[in-house]
């Protein structure tokens, strides 16, 4: 249930967050955010499709561990690589959704920028996938309309 919580409905708020910056941020970087929203719609849908390969996976791996521990890891070992490679391992769409969005929030200077906290953050499962823990940091002058 860990998992469901943190791939699942990270991805389902992430794309809340992804459409309201790109609805915030649009009038004055269209380019960016066109390439911004398409990138940060992806890694949400992945990173559903992670924890729902990896919580679908695991009632396969229980119910064949009576019977076939061996057959049991096995599948496991498969399950639990196309869940770290669709959004439990790698970063780089939400690495480059958090640059793109960065850059057109710095060119509007109303939201600030994205910043990276990597050393010392709390466990990725609580507060989301990967490793790295974002934060938006509010800048100095208003988002002109």
């Amino acid at each position: 249930t860990m998992i469901l919580l943190s791939y699942v409905v990270f991805g389902v708020f992430l794309v809340i967050l992804v459409l309201a910056l790109h609805d915030r941020l649009r009038a004055a970087s269209p380019a960016i955010l066109q390439t911004a929203t398409a990138f940060g719609l992806i890694w949400a849908c992945l990173l559903i499709a992670s924890g729902m390969v990896f919580n679908s996976g695991m009632g396969t791996v229980v119910a064949l561990y009576g019977s076939d521990p061996a057959q049991a890891a096995a599948t496991w070992a498969a399950i639990d690589s196309v869940h770290a490679g669709l959004g439990g391992e790698v970063e780089i769409l939400g690495g480059l959704w958090t640059l793109l969005i960065s850059w057109a929030a710095l060119r509007t200077g109303g939201l600030g920028c994205f910043c990276a906290k990597s050393a010392l953050s709390p466990p990725p499962w609580i507060t989301k996938p990967g490793t790295m823990r974002w934060k938006i940091v509010p800048s100095k002058k208003p988002l002109s309309t």
